[in-house]
């Protein structure tokens, strides 16, 4: 694999942004974006990532209100800062330009989605089999739509239940419930 072009990477990475859809770019608007070349210790000990590991795969993150703390109550759903990786991003990518490029734009927008909240229709469908939101978030995006499906068969399977708060613009908390025993 070819080393690391970190002049590319940032080209790719500037074409990506001028491509988002508006209200995805106001996001971006007001949160920082920091891109480093490889996860910090400091942050690799956040995510629990051993630091004798030579190399890490984690290609991005965020950082505000945790996820498990979060209400659609309470202001505040972007997140303070995300943060990219150019070197996993590039390994994961295989060096190839086509397919950096689409793990720069999967990275960019699984941490921005955690901050956009469901309108009452994607809600209501939620949990259903291969149900996918049509918005400027997923058409950029691959997936099934069986991720949220199948976590809620195999919660309720254990006596479990997955509940979910939405809002609009400001983002979505699940909460998953299992009995203990």
């Amino acid at each position: 694999m070819p080393s690391p072009s970190y002049e590319t990477f940032d080209q790719l990475l500037e074409e990506i942004l001028g491509e988002l859809p508006p209200e995805i770019r106001s996001l971006l608007d007001e949160v920082p974006l920091v891109v480093e070349n490889e996860p910090s210790p400091a942050v690799r000990g956040e995510f629990g990532i051993p630091l004798d590991e030579p190399e890490s795969d984690l290609c991005g993150g965020h950082w505000g209100i945790p996820l498990n703390e979060r209400s659609v109550f309470e202001p505040g759903f972007a997140p303070e800062r995300i943060m990219l990786f150019r070197g996993p991003i590039w390994r994961l990518g295989g060096g190839k330009l086509k397919s950096v490029r689409k793990q720069i734009l999967i990275t960019l927008l699984h941490e921005l989605g955690h901050h956009f909240g469901m309108t009452e229709e994607e809600l209501s469908n939620l949990f259903t089999r291969f149900y996918r939101a049509k918005n400027d978030l997923t058409a950029k995006t691959r997936g099934t739509g069986l991720g949220l499906y199948l976590t809620k068969f195999f919660v309720e399977a254990h006596s479990g239940t997955v509940r979910v708060v939405s809002e609009t613009g400001k983002g979505s908390a699940f909460t998953i419930s299992l009995p203990l025993g």
